[in-house]
């Protein structure tokens, strides 16, 4: 055997095969080209299968972590409900008891039409309308035509009544100047004895102060006399009665001479009657002495200069008339006093046509609300109503939803719904835990099956009782225009309680206690299971039911976090099975043809988790793969890996 026989038995069969077969290619070109194709799919899918074999036969072990980011962190209260329009209107027409209903005349619109507010969507035949609303006119005509006549001459009375008026104010107008002028000349009569009048008014006050002193002296004077002649006859009294006395103790001494005390009792006596008689004369002196003053007053100087003063008034009072005469002041003041009575009579006239002139400007205005009303009534106006109904209009603006009108139908109830689908609302309800962690105002996110990321919305009523089942209607309302959001969709709503940005977050389990505060554990060297980790000591902020926030000045942006601080915990293991499932297959088939692992051929990637989670949390449960055989490894992934 030469050497070129020995190389070609060495040779791996495989080789020999494409060999054989691309040595005919020159003279079978298409079919050779098909056949090297179909060669190597097929060797593809046997390479294929037994590395899938491989990997399910295997398990692999990660530690589950998570990688900062400044996401934030938002604290929610989670509702659902379903879409609504936030405006919402129906065009609809009632006949009334005593009407029958009509027929539609046209239709404008269709379902799913856009229409704007005002805009005419059915028309009804009007036909017996018109008719009916002709002959209650007709009825009418004839008592409107009396009750305007009746109107006119009430017009007139208002007229006659409001020109008496106007003339009674001329008249008052020419009384109050008379009266001015009259005025005026009393006013230079008055000037021209204004001199006399001043010394008659002066006259009179020293009268009445001469008189005033005359009264109240003559007035003490008798005073004086009348308390003299009391004390006078007290005296009196009192001296009669100690005579008596004296006289009894004369006569009981006289019985009984040589009697001691009657002795004594009888000078007793006699001096106390002594005393009444020096005493009662001495009451008539000071009597007689007040009576001869009050008897002498006429001629004392105060009654001199009281007669001296009412002379000099009449003196004064004589000149003041004289002047008075001279100036003709009596023939002007009487001429004053009667412009004034005649200017106080104008005022009372013109009070009094005012009234009557009020009195016919109302009965006119009466007349004319009788004529007013006689030209309708209630079926009238029931009728034209009826006839305005006719057309029946857009409410609001809208996108027509339901419609039910047909030409030549008689019609009679609600004829279409009409929903603004541009203004939507979501109907929730919060439970009694929630109710009084959320208030009106309250930024919101919604978020459905049918729409990608979150809508904003605004949480704008809640019901301020709760249902039979202890929740509370609500409603949010979507902020602008949501594209792919459409009534009756179901939807889910955070209600956004409290919200801070830019902080680092981690789940609430990657958080222990210790003695020295709150911390976490840091990734600092090793993969897999083999991972390292460093003790970082924080500060806890905010929470919700997911991630609590986070801040230390050792943290950074990309740091990679044990999600669990409990170590015992948080290790985590995987089927082979499971991880060829997640793989790429066009990733693996390019990885099998390119051999070994599969780093650019595709390899399944490594971050596998869901980035951010709600809440603002950042992707979790993320793990640290080790690479795996036979071509197929998982490059180790942060912050989101296999859940």
């Amino acid at each position: 055997m030469n050497n070129s026989e020995t190389e070609i038995k060495k040779e791996n069969p495989i080789k020999r095969f494409f060999k054989g077969l691309l040595s005919k290619c020159k003279k079978y070109k298409f079919i050779t080209v098909v056949t090297v194709l179909a060669v190597i799919l097929l060797f593809s899918l046997w390479r294929l299968n037994n590395n899938m074999k491989e990997i399910e036969e295997a398990t692999y072990s990660f530690v589950r972590t998570t990688t900062l980011s400044r996401d934030g962190l938002e604290t929610a209260v989670n509702v659902t409900g379903s879409v609504e329009s936030a405006n919402t209107s129906t065009v609809s027409y009632s006949a009334g008891m005593n009407s029958s209903a009509p027929k539609i005349k046209t239709v404008n619109a269709a379902v799913g039409d856009y229409v704007q507010e005002g805009d005419i969507i059915v028309v009804l035949d009007n036909t017996d309308i018109l008719e009916k609303i002709t002959e209650q006119q007709e009825l009418l005509s004839e008592k409107a035509a009396e009750l305007y006549e009746k109107y006119e001459d009430a017009v007139e009375a208002y007229e006659d009544a409001d020109d008496a008026y106007d003339n009674s104010k001329t008249a008052l107008d020419a009384a109050y100047n008379a009266m001015v002028n009259a005025e005026k000349q009393l006013k230079a009569a008055k000037s021209s004895i204004a001199a006399f009048q001043t010394d008659y008014d002066n006259a009179v006050k020293a009268e009445d102060a001469a008189g005033k002193t005359y009264t109240e002296t003559y007035t003490k004077l008798v005073n004086d006399m009348n308390n003299a002649e009391s004390e006078l006859a007290a005296a009196k009294s009192d001296e009669a009665d100690k005579k008596v006395a004296a006289e009894k103790a004369a006569s009981d001494l006289t019985a009984s001479p040589e009697d001691t005390a009657l002795k004594e009792a009888k000078e007793a006596a006699n001096k106390a009657y002594s005393d009444a008689q020096a005493k009662t004369a001495e009451a008539q002196a000071k009597y007689d002495t007040a009576k001869g003053l009050a008897d002498d007053f006429t001629n004392s100087q105060t009654a001199t200069d009281y007669a001296k003063a009412k002379e000099n008034t009449k003196t004064a009072l004589d000149k003041l008339n004289t002047a008075k005469d001279a100036a003709n002041y009596s023939s002007y003041e009487s001429a004053y006093n009667n412009a004034v009575s005649a200017y106080n009579s104008a005022v009372a006239d013109k009070q009094q046509l005012d009234q009557k002139a009020e009195a016919a400007k109302e009965a006119m205005e009466q007349a004319y609300e009788a004529y007013e009303d006689s030209q309708t009534n209630d079926t009238l106006e029931d009728l034209q109503e009826q006839l305005e109904n006719c057309n029946l209009k857009a409410e609001t603006s809208g996108k027509v939803t339901n419609l039910n009108a047909v030409v030549g139908n008689t019609v009679n109830g609600t004829i279409a719904t009409i929903q603004d689908t541009d203004s939507l609302k979501i109907s929730v309800t919060v439970g009694e835990a929630d109710i009084n962690t959320v208030s009106v105002g309250m930024k919101c996110k919604i978020r459905s099956d049918a729409t990608e990321g979150y809508i904003s919305g605004t949480l704008t009523q809640i019901d301020p009782v709760s249902s039979q089942g202890g929740s509370f209607g609500a409603e949010v309302t979507v902020d602008g225009t949501a594209q792919g959001l459409l009534i009756g969709m179901n939807a889910d709503v955070d209600i956004i309680i409290s919200e801070v940005k830019g902080c680092f977050t981690v789940p609430a389990d990657a958080i222990g206690e210790d003695e020295q505060g709150s911390f976490i554990y840091r990734h600092t060297s090793g993969e897999g299971v083999d991972m390292e980790f460093e003790k970082v000591y924080v500060t806890v902020g905010e929470n919700n039911d997911y991630y609590v926030e986070i801040s230390s000045d050792q943290l950074n942006e990309g740091d990679v976090i044990r999600s669990y601080a409990d170590l015992t915990i948080g290790i985590e293991t995987v089927s082979g099975e499971e991880a060829a499932q997640m793989q790429n297959f066009g990733g693996l088939l390019g990885g099998l043809m390119g051999g070994g692992n599969m780093p650019n051929g595709g390899g399944a990637p490594g971050n596998m988790g869901g980035g951010n989670r709600d809440f603002g949390g950042n992707g979790q449960n993320g793990g640290q793969r080790p690479n795996m055989p036979s071509g197929g490894g998982f490059p180790g992934g942060n912050g989101g890996g296999m859940p």
